[in-house]
């Protein structure tokens, strides 16, 4: 028995020693800043992380989680950090954390230094999804957004100078499927005149004609005219399927050809927006007016946080297994085959962190961070952020998230911000909002559910009592004299975003109380001239391409008149000839009755005249 107990403790020392190798507080430290650095975008940074083996105690220092989109600031900080983790789960290489308070929490710090780091460029590219391709969508909306040259708005539109330069391309595009268009309906009028098929009919015709029932006096004449009818018959039949296939061949080429030829019409419209785009004349109307104040920011913070959700989704999936991985045993050998147990712990999990601090703005705050675990599926838990806080003055912020990867991937997002100053804040980088709030309060919701497959999110905020900040000495241009007229009339801000997303499409809207006064306020400073411009460049277009147009549908319209004439030409013919037949076999098949019968009549008879002549 002593032997034995000096074994166990010989084995408890030796893997006190080991973990005490492997688990040193400065690798320790690397493995979570490079891992949190992963996932954040930027530099999470530990200072003087400890970690005792014997008490199985850990503790930081401090903690600092960079803002990806400002890296000399950070989104989160903490003060020192303490907790304890479970013995018999880390001899099983499983770290369980009951619970982590950190105090001292704060967002918004400077940072002293910058806390970009350089992404390393994946060798294999991951699977697009729902996120990804959102991303891109709105990453393109805003590189193809028009860049309005503001200063131009009030000067001359010199459209003459314009119009020598226009391209208009539909005429050439025109002849281009005129000419194949003429393919078409030369290879079919070809075809009609090889078929023969008006000759195949005439002879069926005269065959059918020279067929007399009712001056045929035998029932083997009848007969004999009765399979000839028939073969008619059969000649028939043939052409009806040569006719109805000839038909569908033609039905699909004429209405290939519609289809091209609605395509004129769009030929047409890209004609005017491009020459539009040369005269650089913009579309003042309230959606664009929407897009160029609020589209660049709006869309820069949607990919952000869509983006870190996609980080977050993709280390979810890189840990969502416990299970060891299968093995590929040589020919004629055999394979391990591992049982995952049911009630296995998961590699890492913390089941809660309690969060205390404050804002730099003085907000207090405080909350729970419940179960980052490397496989949710293990504890039947997704992940849950509660985050809440408060100031003397009545500001406000609840910000709660799931994140649910326990079969298909989901997150849910809602951010509220009541009563909160907005004191300096620069609300666009819009030159049609150049200028900061002076003073006033805001309130902001935002909601946000990510399935696998789709999306959908929407932003709502509302700002009171503002003033903008319009420098001791504003400009006079007529164009900043109508922007901070707008300003000026305006003590709210009301902006909605709505922003919907599947594997095919997404649809960003944009909307607010400043999007009308702009639109018509900026036509009223050159909107009669543009309409001018428009009208004139328009006229142009038409002039270059109706004549020509009129000529090509001309041209369709008859063409396709012929053909669908001549096709129906020969199905009348067809169905007079089967007609012709079918009433001809009804008039033979009614006279070969009726020889049936005299001949029938006349058996009879001269059975009768035999029997009497027996008994006379």
């Amino acid at each position: 028995m002593r032997w034995k107990g000096i074994i166990l403790l010989a084995v408890i020392i030796g893997i006190v020693v080991v973990l005490s190798l492997l688990l040193t507080d400065i690798w320790l430290e690397r493995q979570f800043e490079s891992l949190g650095s992963a996932i954040v975008g930027a530099k999470v940074e530990i200072d003087d992380l400890d970690f005792s083996l014997f008490g199985l105690h850990m503790r930081w220092d401090s903690l600092q989680v960079t803002n990806p989109k400002n890296t000399m600031k950070n989104i989160i900080t903490s003060g020192r950090t303490d907790f304890d983790l479970d013995l018999l789960p880390l001899l099983k290489k499983k770290f369980i954390v009951e619970n982590i308070q950190m105090t001292n929490v704060t967002s918004g710090t400077d940072r002293s230094t910058d806390g970009k780091i350089d992404k390393k460029v994946k060798k294999e590219e991951a699977k697009p999804n729902i996120l990804t391709k959102t991303i891109d969508r709105l990453q393109a909306d805003i590189a193809d957004a028009p860049a309005w040259q503001l200063d131009d708005f009030t000067k001359k539109v010199n459209v003459d100078s314009i119009l020598k330069f226009l391209h208009i391309t539909s005429p050439a595009k025109l002849d281009s499927l005129q000419n194949d268009l003429k393919t078409t309906y030369n290879q079919w009028d070809s075809t009609f005149a090889a078929v023969g098929w008006e000759q195949d009919f005439r002879y069926l015709e005269s065959r059918v004609t020279a067929i007399k029932p009712a001056e045929l006096r035998t029932l083997d004449g009848l007969q004999s005219a009765y399979t000839t009818l028939n073969q008619i018959n059969d000649k028939v039949d043939s052409l009806e399927a040569f006719v109805t296939e000839t038909r569908q061949g033609l039905a699909s080429d004429l209405g290939a050809t519609t289809a091209k030829v609605g395509m004129v019409d769009d030929w047409i419209k890209s004609d005017f927006q491009n020459a539009l785009e040369q005269a650089k004349l913009p579309a003042i109307n309230k959606e664009n007016i929407a897009r160029f104040i609020f589209g660049d920011k709006v869309i820069s913070q949607a990919t952000q946080i869509l983006g870190m959700v996609n980080t977050v989704r993709s280390y979810s999936e890189k840990f969502k297994s416990d299970k060891p991985k299968k093995e590929k045993p040589p020919r004629f050998k055999g394979q391990t085959i591992y049982f995952t147990r049911q009630r296995s712990l998961p590699t890492l999990w913390i089941k809660n962190i309690e969060l205390s601090g404050h804002t730099t703005r003085g907000l207090q705050i405080g909350g729970q961070l419940k179960h980052i675990v490397s496989n949710q599926k293990l504890i039947n838990e997704p992940t849950n952020l509660d985050i809440h806080g408060q100031r003397s003055d009545g500001a406000n912020i609840s910000f709660l998230g799931e994140f649910n990867y326990l079969e298909s991937p989901m997150e849910n997002f809602a951010l509220t911000l009541g009563k909160m100053p907005l004191d300096n804040l620069k609300l666009s980088s819009s030159p049609l909002l150049p200028n900061a709030i002076e003073k006033g309060t805001g309130d902001l919701e935002i909601k946000l559910d990510i399935g696998s497959e789709s999306l959908a999110g929407g932003l709502e905020f509302i700002a009171g009592n503002i003033n903008f900040d319009f420098g001791e000495t504003p400009s006079e241009k007529p164009l900043d004299k109508t922007v901070r007229k707008i300003l000026s009339s305006k003590s709210t801000l009301d902006l909605n975003v709505s922003l919907k997303s599947d594997n095919d499409n997404t649809v960003l809207g944009l909307d607010s109380n400043l999007d009308d006064l702009f639109a018509n306020e900026l036509k009223k400073i050159i909107g009669e001239e543009i309409q001018q411009a428009r009208a004139k460049i328009e006229a142009e277009v038409d002039k270059q391409v109706t004549r020509r147009k009129k000529e090509f549908h001309t041209f369709v319209t008859a063409k396709t008149a012929a053909l669908e004439a001549e096709m129906t030409k020969y199905e009348n013919m067809l169905n007079e000839q089967k007609a012709q037949v079918e009433e001809k076999k009804k008039e033979l098949e009614a006279r070969i009755e009726e020889e049936k019968q005299k001949a029938k009549d006349s058996i009879q008879d001269e059975a009768k005249k035999r029997l009497k002549g027996l008994f006379d």
